[in-house]
């Protein structure tokens, strides 16, 4: 439980309060794995950084990344709980453009940067064999570890607005 804008956040198991902190910038969004790291994105007027906690949500993260010259909007981890999707969109040459962060928490390293251009990211998760989906509002793509793109599927003159790809 974060407040968007705030500097609190606690962290919530159906019985009781796991860790209750606070950070030094405002929360941006926060992203939970199934077995309980949690990414958490900060921002201030002039820095936004990536934080990850380890299940233990110490004060110190595992992980942190600053991030330059895109806002991110979007954080999704793979159930090994070290690779992580960071989502950001910014503006190149006048236009809306999507970057794609490839992460392992485990090495302190951006393993893969994904940039679209004239294309605004929705969506991005990953499937098994560590391919990260990524949903846009012009098509969508699947792409490797690398970073390369293995398959995509253009919209032709339509656009998306929205997508769930959450399976019953």
């Amino acid at each position: 439980v974060y407040s968007r804008g705030g500097k609190e956040y606690t962290v919530e198991s159906r019985s009781k309060t796991l860790a209750s902190l606070t950070t030094e910038h405002d929360i941006q969004f926060a992203t939970m794995s199934p077995d309980g790291w949690l990414a958490l994105v900060t921002a201030s007027r002039f820095r936004t950084t990536l934080h990850v906690y380890d299940p233990t949500y110490s004060t110190a993260p595992a992980f942190t990344w600053p991030i330059k010259d895109v806002r991110p909007v979007l954080a999704a981890f793979h159930n090994d709980n070290k690779s992580l999707v960071l989502g950001c969109l910014t503006a190149r040459d006048g236009a809306i453009a999507s970057t794609l962060y490839l992460l392992r928490t485990d090495r302190d390293s951006v393993v893969a940067e994904i940039n679209v251009d004239n294309a605004t990211l929705l969506s991005a998760e990953y499937l098994g064999n560590h391919r990260v989906l990524a949903i846009f509002d012009r098509f969508v793509a699947l792409y490797n570890t690398k970073g390369e793109e293995l398959a995509r599927y253009e919209y032709g003159e339509r656009r998306l607005l929205t997508s769930d790809t959450t399976s019953d």
